[in-house]
Protein backbone atom coordinates (compact mmCIF):
# COMPACT_ATOMS: atom_id res chain seq x y z
CA UNK A 1 0.00 0.00 0.00
CA UNK A 2 2.81 2.46 1.02
CA UNK A 3 4.28 1.52 -2.29
CA UNK A 4 1.45 2.44 -4.08
CA UNK A 5 1.38 5.62 -2.82
CA UNK A 6 4.73 6.31 -3.48
CA UNK A 7 4.11 5.27 -7.00
CA UNK A 8 0.94 7.41 -6.69
CA UNK A 9 3.05 10.16 -5.38
CA UNK A 10 5.42 9.98 -8.04
CA UNK A 11 2.78 9.42 -10.92
CA UNK A 12 0.61 13.14 -9.56
CA UNK A 13 4.43 15.07 -9.30
CA UNK A 14 5.19 14.06 -12.80
CA UNK A 15 1.75 14.89 -14.22
CA UNK A 16 1.56 18.12 -12.60
CA UNK A 17 5.42 19.41 -13.64
CA UNK A 18 4.25 18.31 -17.01
CA UNK A 19 1.43 20.57 -16.70
CA UNK A 20 3.26 23.42 -15.32
CA UNK A 21 6.24 22.95 -18.32
CA UNK A 22 3.28 22.75 -20.94
CA UNK A 23 1.83 26.10 -19.22
CA UNK A 24 5.27 27.72 -19.60
CA UNK A 25 5.64 26.95 -22.92
CA UNK A 26 2.17 28.04 -24.27
CA UNK A 27 3.10 31.43 -21.80
CA UNK A 28 6.47 31.76 -23.93
CA UNK A 29 4.86 31.56 -26.99
CA UNK A 30 1.78 34.10 -25.92
CA UNK A 31 4.99 36.23 -24.92
CA UNK A 32 6.49 35.81 -28.48
CA UNK A 33 3.48 36.23 -30.45
CA UNK A 34 2.56 39.29 -28.14
CA UNK A 35 6.10 41.05 -28.83
CA UNK A 36 5.62 40.13 -32.69
CA UNK A 37 2.35 41.61 -32.59
CA UNK A 38 3.67 45.17 -31.01
CA UNK A 39 6.30 45.21 -33.73
CA UNK A 40 3.95 45.03 -36.09
CA UNK A 41 1.69 47.64 -34.84
CA UNK A 42 4.33 50.19 -34.18
CA UNK A 43 5.70 49.38 -37.68
CA UNK A 44 2.08 50.07 -39.21
CA UNK A 45 1.38 53.19 -36.71
CA UNK A 46 5.00 54.85 -38.31
CA UNK A 47 3.72 54.25 -42.01
CA UNK A 48 0.37 55.48 -41.11
CA UNK A 49 2.11 58.40 -39.60
CA UNK A 50 3.78 58.84 -42.64
CA UNK A 51 0.76 58.58 -44.63
CA UNK A 52 -0.69 61.05 -42.95
CA UNK A 53 2.12 63.37 -42.99
CA UNK A 54 2.27 63.02 -46.73
CA UNK A 55 -1.81 63.69 -47.20
CA UNK A 56 -1.20 66.78 -45.26
CA UNK A 57 1.32 67.92 -47.57
CA UNK A 58 -0.66 66.95 -50.84
CA UNK A 59 -3.54 69.14 -49.36
CA UNK A 60 -1.12 72.27 -48.65
CA UNK A 61 0.03 72.12 -51.97
CA UNK A 62 -3.52 71.48 -53.44
CA UNK A 63 -4.78 74.32 -51.36
CA UNK A 64 -1.88 76.67 -52.65
CA UNK A 65 -2.64 75.77 -56.23
CA UNK A 66 -6.37 76.32 -55.87
CA UNK A 67 -5.64 79.71 -54.59
CA UNK A 68 -3.38 80.45 -57.22
CA UNK A 69 -5.90 79.29 -60.07
CA UNK A 70 -8.58 81.69 -58.04
CA UNK A 71 -5.78 84.65 -58.26
CA UNK A 72 -5.11 83.87 -61.74
CA UNK A 73 -9.03 83.98 -62.80
CA UNK A 74 -9.24 86.85 -60.87
CA UNK A 75 -6.50 88.75 -62.87
CA UNK A 76 -7.99 87.50 -66.00
CA UNK A 77 -11.48 89.05 -64.74
CA UNK A 78 -9.80 92.34 -64.35
CA UNK A 79 -8.42 92.79 -67.01
CA UNK A 80 -11.19 91.17 -69.56
CA UNK A 81 -13.39 93.89 -67.48
CA UNK A 82 -10.74 96.64 -68.29
CA UNK A 83 -10.77 95.87 -71.67
CA UNK A 84 -14.33 96.34 -72.33
CA UNK A 85 -14.55 99.36 -70.56
CA UNK A 86 -11.82 100.70 -72.60
CA UNK A 87 -13.91 99.58 -75.87
CA UNK A 88 -17.19 101.25 -74.08
CA UNK A 89 -15.39 104.42 -73.71
CA UNK A 90 -14.15 104.18 -77.04
CA UNK A 91 -17.02 103.56 -78.66
CA UNK A 92 -18.56 106.54 -76.77
CA UNK A 93 -16.03 109.08 -77.44
CA UNK A 94 -16.23 108.19 -81.16
CA UNK A 95 -19.85 107.36 -82.14
CA UNK A 96 -21.55 109.76 -80.21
Amino acid sequence: MQRLEAKRGLLIAAEGKKAREAAAAELAAKTTETAELRQMLDANNAKLAEAQRAQAELMRRQRALDEEKRELDLTIEKRVQASIDRKREFLRTFCF
